[in-house]
Order: structure tokens, then C-alpha cells, then sequence
């Protein structure tokens, strides 16, 4: 796309020599910053964006490929002509107060439909080690594919299990709490004793500074870590998409986009169906990913560190359709 890219975008620099964030830590093998892509080839007459993004995370949760994902979609949107000002930029003009046409309101409907499918979306992907997702404009005239390579999406289900057992015991407690009194309190109009938890100072003993802050130490920062490694990684991927030497072709006009990913068959998904249509259309350039140095079509591709390049697809894949649309407007 010719000239600037308006949006929410980190400056030009901010990528090649980051400022370091408090918390994370860098990688100390190869001496980069957490977050670094390669270099884009070449601007050639014939030639497709080809992007690579590496992150220095040892995997892609759950909670950070839904994320990405939702960026790259928007983003493309935006790259393509499909709207005015990327849907973030939208958001903002609408929680300012600015109302937005019916187009606009039921674009961030869908786009905000797809935020809420893809975690559960990831997480039944299972064991996959790479996941790809294509976006396809109208009836296939443009194609462009996202591959997350180095997931770990299976962790987030074990995380979630285990935080419900953790919660079985505090649910048991409040209830025994919250117990009637029995019908001898109430006869003679008594309270009866609140039960004092084995181990919990009362409240009296913790209004010190000292004993808060002693308190409030022992709770984990790891949410907040995430989220910022969540956050470097959605503004270099931004800026790589952005800032690329090959453009991204933005001779569209507005047409619908579906969204496709390639699953295992056992795959299961409310939201997703089988789409078999779309292996015509689709099984060339995914080829042509996995297996050229030559990309057929515009391609981002999203690695955790030490992630492996070769895609062995041990079982038998095919591509799934999103049930919502994407609809572009002037």
C-alpha cells in the first residue's frame, strides 16, 4: 500500500533496538531482544510478501496465537483496502462516542466474534506443533496464509483443569460458612460463632504496611509478564506486516473474506466446518509454504524460538471454514 500506514503501529526503530521491559527476559544465546523478525527480501516485480516474525518464547500459548491471529486479520483487512482505518482505530472512534455505519458496527461484530472463537478454536487443535490459518477475499481472488509454528496449545486445557480443582475446595468452604444456624440459635435469638480458617491471621493482625506489602509479594507476576510478552509480540508483528519491502497488494475492493484453518479431521469445533471446496484453492500454496522457498501467495509466518521450519502433518489434515464473514466497506 502506497504511502504511510496510519494506525496504532510501534515507530520504525522500535523493533531493530527495543527498550528492554521489566520482567522479561531476553535471550541470552543468540543475544537478540525477546521479540526480533528477519529481514524482509527484497522488493522484486513478481515477488509476494513473504514475512517471517521469531519470537524468543519458547511456545505460542493459546492466549498469545489468538491474539496474534486477530491482529494479522485485522491488520490485512486494513492492508488491503477492505476499511478505512484499522478496526482498533474503529473500536476508539466508537467507545468515543462516534457512531459508526451498519457496515462498521457488523464488521467489529464479526471481528469480535473471532476473537471469542479462536482460544477454544487453538485449544482444539490439540498436539499440533504448527497451525495455519488462510484468509481468502471473495470467491478465492486473493489468498494469504498465517502460520504459527512452536504452539502449545494443550497446556491451556491442563491450566484451566487444574484451576477448577483448585477452586473445589474453596467452593466447599463457603459453603460450610454460609451453613444456616441451627433451630437452637435461633430459639433463643443467638449468633452463632464465625469459624475461624486454620492458618488465616485475623483481619486485626495484617493492618500494617509491613504485613500487606508481605502479603501482596507472594502473589505471582506471571499474568503480567505474559501480557507484556502478548503485547511486544502483536506490535512486531504489526510492524513487520507494515513496514514490509514487499507490499502487500491493496488493489481490492471491498468483498467478504472467509477464514479457513487446516485441522486434523478429529477436529471439533462449533464454530468450524468442513470445507472441501477449499482444498483447491488452498492445498498449492500451502504446499508451496511447507515445502518452497518460494511462496504462491502473501505469507506471514509466526515462530517461537527453536521452533521447527519443516511442517510434518502426521495426521490426516484438511481445511475447516469459519461460520462467520467478514465483510469490507468503503
Amino acid at each position: 500500500m502506497a504511502g504511510a500506514v496510519e494506525g496504532p503501529f510501534a515507530p520504525t526503530n522500535s523493533l531493530l533496538a527495543p527498550t528492554p521491559t521489566s520482567g522479561v527476559a531476553s535471550s541470552s544465546r543468540t543475544g537478540r531482544s525477546p521479540l526480533s523478525a528477519k529481514p524482509a527480501p527484497p522488493a522484486t516485480s513478481n515477488a509476494v510478501a513473504d514475512l517471517k516474525l521469531e519470537l524468543g518464547v519458547s511456545q505460542i500459548t493459546c492466549e498469545m496465537g489468538s491474539r496474534l491471529l486477530v491482529s494479522y486479520v485485522e491488520l490485512l483487512l486494513y492492508l488491503k483496502g477492505q476499511v478505512p482505518f484499522p478496526p482498533s482505530q474503529l473500536r476508539r472512534m466508537v467507545a468515543g462516542g462516534r457512531k459508526g455505519s451498519p457496515h462498521q458496527n457488523k464488521l467489529l461484530k464479526s471481528l469480535s466474534a473471532l476473537s471469542e472463537d479462536l482460544p477454544s478454536t487453538l485449544s482444539a487443535c490439540g498436539s499440533s506443533r504448527t497451525v495455519t490459518f488462510a484468509i481468502v477475499f471473495g470467491l478465492g481472488r486473493e489468498k494469504c496464509l498465517i502460520q504459527l509454528s512452536g504452539a502449545e496449545f494443550g497446556q491451556v486445557k491442563a491450566d484451566e483443569d487444574d484451576t477448577e480443582l483448585a477452586k473445589e475446595p474453596l467452593e466447599q468452604e463457603n459453603q460450610n460458612d454460609t451453613t444456616a444456624p441451627s433451630n437452637e440459635n435461633l430459639k433463643f435469638n443467638t449468633v452463632p460463632a464465625k469459624r475461624r480458617v486454620p492458618g488465616r491471621p485475623p483481619l486485626q493482625e495484617l493492618t500494617s504496611t509491613d504485613s500487606l506489602s508481605s502479603q501482596l509479594s507472594s502473589i505471582s507476576l506471571r499474568p503480567s509478564v505474559d501480557e507484556t510478552m502478548i503485547r511486544q509480540a502483536e506490535r512486531a508483528l504489526s510492524q513487520v506486516m507494515a513496514c514490509s519491502e514487499v507490499e502487500f497488494k491493496s488493489d481490492l475492493h471491498p468483498v467478504g473474506a472467509q477464514i479457513f484453518v487446516r485441522a486434523p479431521r478429529s477436529f471439533k469445533h462449533p464454530s468450524w466446518a468442513v470445507r472441501p471446496e477449499a482444498a483447491r484453492m488452498l492445498d498449492a500454496p500451502l504446499k508451496a509454504l511447507n515445502e518452497s522457498d518460494t511462496p504462491l501467495v502473501e505469507t506471514v509466518r509466526v515462530l517461537a524460538k527453536d521452533a521447527s521450519v519443516v511442517v510434518d502433518e502426521a495426521e490426516e489434515m484438511i481445511w475447516w471454514g469459519w461460520d462467520g464473514r467478514l465483510a469490507g466497506y468503503a
